[in-house]
């Protein structure tokens, strides 16, 4: 097991432009599952449902201005 390791942290972090190229990756994975996990998020829906609500109402205007999503 412990050779295993050993052979897959010198794939991984042999040198050091593979260790920066490993950690970037490791990054970008990162603020790719931050993005999307606020795109899938179940509230969006509900906002999306209110302001198509309120639009039939008269006062619509107001509603959507005193509105902030997030």
């Amino acid at each position: 097991m412990a050779r295993k390791l050993g052979v897959l942290g010198r794939i991984f972090f042999g040198d050091s432009a593979r260790a920066f190229g490993t950690v970037s990756l490791l990054l970008l994975v990162a603020l790719a599952v931050a993005v999307a996990k606020d795109y899938f998020s179940p509230w969006q829906a509900y906002q999306t449902q209110y302001l198509r609500l309120i639009r039939g109402r008269a006062n619509a205007a107001v509603l959507e201005r005193h509105f902030t999503p997030g």
